[in-house]
Parts: structure tokens; sequence; C-alpha cells
């Protein structure tokens, strides 16, 4: 019941877009029809909506729906973390083909490494990447990071199996990033708050590799002052700068 009603409040909003600028559904412009059909479910745009009628499934079915909708997987893929990774892989494998591979922004929680392969294979047109609570490793980002040049925007929080050697890769390779967010969970250990020790490595590597940033999110990262100091010298577009909970960055003596 769920789907049919979705669809028909899809098709009641298409009706009225149709009598307000006049004409059929074959002349209506495909542009408007994104535009309402970019607000159903994703899920929905690919088991439901293609079946509609000839007209959704062509604009559906088209390179330019893909190219200007924000791929939004991240209510679907939460439902499939109640399984496993591998669901929400092949959740975002499926999602590629029918992208045509020119999709430019995706978001989608807790994947994996076959997930990221996937992106990364068909990702050639990707600026905008949010894929955080995912279990992808250095290795799989160093073997497949050469493939999404483009990328601007990137969001691996809570990524735990990302350390160092893969922030470095993102960095090397992909040299347009302006936004960058790595916030990690606040540990607890019995009830008390576990503070990890202290580790520059991460900001020393996003420094270094990472100049062009303007918006950066490290909230409770391990770094510390030394960390802080090269980021604030060598990220001189530096504009949003998060770090709460960075419980080693001290600021005693002042870090500029």
């Amino acid at each position: 019941m769920r789907k049919k009603r979705m669809v028909l409040s899809g098709k009641k909003k298409v009706a009225a877009a149709v009598e307000y600028y006049g004409g059929s559904w074959a002349d209506m412009n495909p542009e408007i029809l994104v535009f309402i059909l970019e607000t159903i479910p994703i899920d929905e745009i690919i088991k439901t909506v293609s079946l509609v009628c000839k007209a959704w499934n062509k604009v559906v079915s088209s390179e330019y729906f893909w190219c200007n909708i924000h791929v939004d997987v991240a209510d679907w893929s939460r439902l499939f973390r109640k399984l496993d990774d591998v669901s929400v892989d092949i959740s975002v494998t499926k999602l590629m083909r029918w992208s045509k591979n020119k999709f430019r922004r995706l978001t989608c929680y807790g994947s994996g490494n076959s997930g990221f392969i996937s992106i990364a294979i068909r990702g050639r047109y990707l600026t905008v990447l949010q894929m955080p609570l995912s279990s992808i490793c250095d290795e799989i980002v160093l073997n497949h990071i050469k493939s999404l040049p483009n990328l601007k925007e990137l969001d691996i929080s809570q990524c735990s199996n990302i350390t160092a050697k893969g922030l470095e890769a993102f960095g090397s390779h992909c040299k347009s990033l302006v936004c960058l967010k790595r916030n990690m969970d606040l540990k607890e250990h019995y009830n008390n708050i576990c503070i990890d020790p202290l580790d520059d490595s991460e900001a020393n590597v996003i420094a270094d590799t990472m100049m062009y940033l303007q918006s950066l999110e490290l909230g409770y990262g391990t770094f510390g002052n030394d960390g802080l100091f090269e980021i604030l010298t060598k990220c001189k577009s530096l504009k949003h700068l998060v770090i709460n909970g960075c419980f080693h960055v001290t600021f005693e003596g002042g870090i500029i």
C-alpha cells in the first residue's frame, strides 16, 4: 500500500503540472518531470516509478535525470544496514547501473569495500561522495581512488578502517577537494570516556595533500597542537573548521 500511495501522489503532482503548463504527458518538459520525480525516494524510482508510464520511464532512464539528481540513498542504506553491508553494496551497485555512470552526488551510509569499488568504477563524474559509517579500508582506497579524480566534497566520517594512508590517497588523487568531513566517534569504555593516544599523522597528511580545502571537519580527532598548526599553516583557503572533541588540542602557548 505504501508504494501505491507514493506513486499515486507522484501522479497527482505531475498531472497538476501538466494542467498548469498545458499540453500532454508526451509534450511535458523533461526538466519539470525531473524536478517532480526527484522528490520521490530513490528505491521507489527504481522499483515502481519507471513502470508508471512511458513518459516517466523515459525520464528516469535518461542520462539527464541522473546528471542532475542528488542520488541520496541514506534512508535506504540505513534500512539495509540492519542486515549487513553486503546488502547495502548490492543496492549501491544497482544504482550505479541505473545512473548510466552520469551521477554527480551520492550519499550512502554503511557501505563496504565492494560498494566503494562499484562507485569508483562508475563514478568518473562524481563530485560529492558522502559515505560515513562505511567499512572501506586503505587498500581498497589505494587501488581504486584514481577513478574518482573530480571529487570536491568527501565525507568519510566514522570510517574506522581508513587511516592516514587512505587519507593520503584521497588527497594525492583528488586535487579538487574543497570539503572534507572526517568526524569520528567519542569512544566510551565502561561508561568512561576513552581517549586515543596523540597521533598527528592524519592531520599532517591533510595539511600536505589537501592544501585547497575550504571546509574541514575533524570532530574527535587524535591530533594535537602540532597537527592543528600544520593544517592552519598549509591550508590557506580554509574558511570552516570543526575540531570539537579533539582532546589533545590544548591551545597552550598559542597555535600560530
